[in-house]
């Protein structure tokens, strides 16, 4: 494969809101917690906003992740 083809795996930003509707878009995200605290994270992009599909991901200070909406 060379340099010019994109495949699933291809990251790359979005600069229009109709060039997302048939690709999977992770976002960054700030979270804040009840006392004021905040923290990066990531989630999927979607119109709906269930905690499953948005499946949201924490980045905690140590190091550690937390994530919502997904079973393990």
């Amino acid at each position: 494969m060379d340099g010019l083809v994109e495949y699933e795996l291809t990251v790359r930003p979005v600069f229009k809101e109709n060039e997302v509707r048939d690709f999977q878009v992770v976002v960054r995200a700030r979270f804040s917690g009840e006392d004021g605290s905040e923290y990066l994270g990531c989630l999927y992009w979607s119109n709906d906003e269930i905690v499953e599909y948005l499946k949201p991901v924490v980045l905690l200070d140590d190091g550690a992740a937390v994530f919502f909406g997904m079973e393990w």
